[in-house]
């Protein structure tokens, strides 16, 4: 994600026709993969998951918050806009805040952050901010619950951690695949194609994606182990198909550092058994270009 993946699909379009060769799993590119039932159980936090805006300025720990989400798999997502003394990721006016929370009635634990308390559950409502060392602070709030609705919004809507990571890209008839498995680390990725092609990109070992996370509040957030986000928003593509398990989604981020303009915002979703295939869609020099994730 930022800009990694154009360098990446890049460099897998240059090192393709020496190094990528089609893979042999049960998925393999040439075969059907087998659709097992979904058996999903609802995540922890589906019934309480809301996304709360905040309807005037509000200055915490010298940063403005915008919005807190909390998610259907337990955690918190802060949206903040810098203050004056605030600035903790370069070339960005926004702060982004992520964590644990639990819930004691329409109480909010923030781990490492405070604790809200919610008035009211429908559209127009009230929260209190509480954190150590400041007042208490009230302020008017739109919530936004459960817009996203069905079964399949359903599967999708929770935090996943990712075990496989395939590239894919077209040569003439045949599509060329590799895979790197475990957790999505970029640096491994670019070490590796950095064997068939010379090249100068270097990235962080910590470049690791912790957690794949979409919300019924139509929040797409993918976290790093560097503490950096990619934070933006999606929407289905038509209706998804229960019978097929499948579904296509549009996504955009919310910064212009995020993302790529390699990737066409576009993307498709299959599940099976408790896995869901979230394959990234891009097009580079005229060809497709996929970049597959298998969650968990």
């Amino acid at each position: 994600m930022k800009k990694y993946l154009l360098s990446l699909a890049a460099m897998l379009m240059l090192a393709a026709p020496l190094a990528l060769i089609s893979c042999g799993d049960d998925d393999d590119d040439n075969s059907q993969p087998t659709i097992l039932p979904v058996n999903l159980q609802d995540p922890n936090f589906k019934a309480i998951a809301k996304k709360i805006i905040l309807q005037q300025l509000t200055s915490v720990n010298g940063n403005i918050i915008e919005s807190i989400e909390l998610t259907e798999s337990g955690n918190y997502f802060i949206v903040a806009r810098q203050g004056d003394n605030a600035r903790t990721r370069a070339l960005s006016d926004y702060v982004y805040l992520f964590g644990a929370y639990s819930s004691q009635g329409a109480t909010f634990e923030l781990n490492g952050f405070g604790s809200i308390t919610v008035d009211g559950d429908n559209v127009k409502a009230n929260i209190t901010i509480t954190v150590p060392g400041s007042d208490p602070i009230t302020v008017p709030v739109t919530l936004t619950k459960n817009e996203m609705e069905g079964l399949m919004a359903t599967y999708l809507c929770r935090t996943w951690t990712i075990s496989n990571t395939r590239l894919r890209y077209p040569n003439g008839g045949a599509v060329l695949a590799k895979d790197f498995p475990g957790e999505c680390n970029l640096k491994s990725i670019v070490d590796f194609v950095k064997e068939y092609v010379s090249i100068s990109d270097s990235f962080n070992p910590q470049k690791i994606v912790k957690g794949v996370t979409f919300t019924s509040a139509k929040t797409f957030l993918i976290n790093y182990a560097d503490n950096t986000y990619d934070y933006g928003s999606w929407n289905w593509v038509g209706t998804p198909s229960v019978e097929l398990q499948t579904g296509a989604i549009t996504y955009r981020w919310n910064e212009a550092d995020m993302g790529a303009s390699f990737l066409n915002g576009s993307a498709s979703i299959a599940f099976s058994g408790s896995e869901c295939k979230l394959t990234l869609k891009a097009t580079y020099d005229g060809k497709a270009v996929e970049v597959v994730w298998t969650l968990r």
